[in-house]
């Protein structure tokens, strides 16, 4: 069996912990929001792809279902990517001289174009074919090509949305988004040379409760520097 089930059943627990931590946590801003749809894509995936490397051992033959749970893991992969990405844009947000209505009226053109793109990816995993290797128990082909091109393409727009707005922010709220680059490329060359080692999931479990940490740690501080001013 793949050993890398064995990451995956551990973030399957971690992310389970942090979302019972998180239902604790009552603010209901839109960067809250977003981590809490984080963490819950997050474990569906997690969950998804241990059947999915279980079944790859077991049914060891292209079946429909071998077919329907590999895409619905890759869709499960673009789900967090595209949300990860619209928090980078969120915890960027400039909103020096914006009045509520501006901002809610850039929110939704963010959440509309993040939910077009997100429904274009489904479409396209849908109809690309999927090539299995049962005797290595991973999958290629297409529809994985387009995951790894599509999500490249994302980072570079949030790449180049970050350093143009990098001063505008909390510096601190930017980390989770280096470290999941920095995993990003680590991931890519490990799997060059192994493509049976299924770490995305791992990553983004590790990357999610970045996000959790530096959110809180960046509403303390706001908090702080308040009690400062009122005192």
């Amino acid at each position: 069996m793949n050993y890398t089930i064995y990451f995956s059943i551990c973030s399957l627990f971690y992310i389970i912990m942090l979302i019972f931590v998180m239902k604790k946590n009552k603010k209901e801003d839109t960067a809250n929001k977003t981590l809490k749809i984080l963490a819950k894509v997050n474990l569906v995936a997690l969950i998804v792809e241990i059947i999915c490397t279980v079944a790859a051992v077991n049914i060891k033959s292209n079946t429909l279902f071998m077919e329907f749970i590999v895409r619905l893991f890759l869709v499960c992969l673009l789900a967090w990517m595209v949300t990860f990405i619209f928090y980078i844009f969120v915890v960027l947000y400039n909103r020096e001289n914006k009045s509520e209505k501006v901002i809610k009226k850039d929110r939704k053109r963010m959440t509309i174009i993040s939910t077009g793109l997100f429904i274009i990816s489904i479409i396209m995993i849908t109809i690309l074919p999927v090539e299995f290797n049962f005797s290595k128990i991973y999958s290629y082909g297409p529809a994985i090509n387009y995951v790894n091109y599509f999500s490249d393409a994302l980072l570079i727009i949030a790449l180049i949305y970050l350093f143009s707005h990098y001063n505008k922010t909390n510096s601190s709220k930017c980390t989770p988004f280096f470290a999941f680059i920095a995993g990003g490329v680590a991931m890519s060359i490990i799997q060059s040379y192994d493509p049976r080692l299924l770490l995305a999931n791992t990553i983004e479990t590790f990357v999610t409760y970045m996000v959790f940490f530096t959110l809180n740690k960046g509403n303390n501080e706001a908090v702080q520097k308040l009690e400062k001013k009122e005192k």
